[in-house]
C-alpha cells in the first residue's frame, strides 16, 4: 500500500469517526427533553431526515416544527401515546410536513364570496345562453327568451345553495352523516333550485318582462368579467372555483 493510499483512508477513518461522534451526540441531546427512549428515538431520525430534506423550509422553520413536535410528544405521554401512535412511520411524518396534503376550506367562513361568486356563473350562464338564443332564432315570435327573473333569480337561488352542495363532499373531512343522507341532501337543494326556476318560466311576461337579447348578452358578459374577478380576489372553493388554499 503506497503513502497515498494510506493518508486516503487514513482520512476517511477520521471523517467517519467524526460522523459516528457528532451522530451520537446528536441522538444523546434528544434524551434530555425528557421524552421516552423511543419517542427520543423517532425525533432523532425525524429531525436528520428533516435536516437533509430539499426543501424550501428555513433552518429556523424545521427547528420550530421539530420542538412543536416534542411537546405533542410530551403531552401524548402522559396518557401512553407513542410518536409511532401519532405521526405513523417516520417516513410518514416527513411526508405529512414536507408535502403536507391542501386542507379543505371552512365553508361557513368562506360562504358569501363562494356564494356571489356562483350567483355570477349562474347568471352568466342563463344571460349568454338566453341572448345569443334569440339571436339565433330568425323568427322573433318563436323565441323563447326567458324573462328577467328567469335570469335573475335561479341565479340568486344557485348562488346560494351551490356552497352547501359542495361542502356535502370536501376532500379530507369526516363527515358525521353518511353519504347517501348527503347525496339526498344535494338532491333536495337541486330540486328546490328546478322548482324556483320553472315558477318563473310560468310567471307572466307582466311580473317576469323579456330583456332585449343583446342586454341578456351584456349582463352576462359583466357577469363573467365579475365571477373571474372573484375568483381571483377571493379563495374561492366551489365546483367551478379556484380551489386555492
Amino acid at each position: 500500500m503506497n503513502k497515498d493510499e494510506e493518508i486516503r483512508q487514513h482520512n476517511a477513518s477520521v471523517k467517519q469517526h467524526h460522523e459516528s461522534s457528532s451522530a451520537s451526540n446528536e441522538r444523546a441531546s434528544f434524551d434530555d427533553l425528557g421524552l421516552t427512549k423511543r419517542n427520543a428515538d423517532f425525533v432523532f431520525r425525524f429531525n436528520r431526515g428533516l435536516g437533509q430534506a430539499d426543501s424550501k423550509l428555513s433552518p429556523e422553520q424545521k427547528t420550530t416544527i421539530v420542538k412543536q413536535m416534542v411537546d405533542e410528544l410530551l403531552n401524548a405521554q402522559k396518557t401512553g401515546q407513542t410518536a409511532k401512535n401519532l405521526y405513523g412511520s417516520v417516513q410518514d411524518h416527513l411526508q405529512a410536513i414536507l408535502h403536507p396534503k391542501p386542507k379543505p376550506a371552512d365553508m361557513k367562513k368562506n360562504y358569501w364570496p363562494n356564494a356571489i361568486y356562483n350567483f355570477f356563473v349562474f347568471l352568466a350562464v342563463f344571460a349568454l345562453i338566453y341572448g345569443f338564443s334569440s339571436i339565433a332564432i330568425k323568427n322573433p315570435a318563436e323565441s323563447k327568451n326567458g324573462g328577467f327573473l328567469t335570469i335573475f333569480l335561479p341565479a340568486i337561488a344557485a348562488g346560494l345553495g351551490m356552497p352547501k352542495i359542495t361542502s356535502l363532499f370536501l376532500p379530507n373531512v369526516k363527515y358525521k352523516t353518511s353519504g347517501i343522507i348527503r347525496f339526498l341532501e344535494m338532491i333536495g337543494l337541486f330540486a328546490i333550485w328546478i322548482v324556483i326556476f320553472y315558477a318563473t318560466v310560468l310567471l307572466p311576461i307582466s311580473l317576469n318582462p323579456e330583456l332585449p337579447p343583446m342586454v341578456n348578452i351584456i349582463i352576462g358578459l359583466i357577469a363573467v368579467a365579475a365571477a373571474f374577478y372573484i375568483n381571483i380576489k377571493y379563495d374561492v372553493n366551489s365546483i367551478f372555483g379556484n380551489r386555492r388554499r
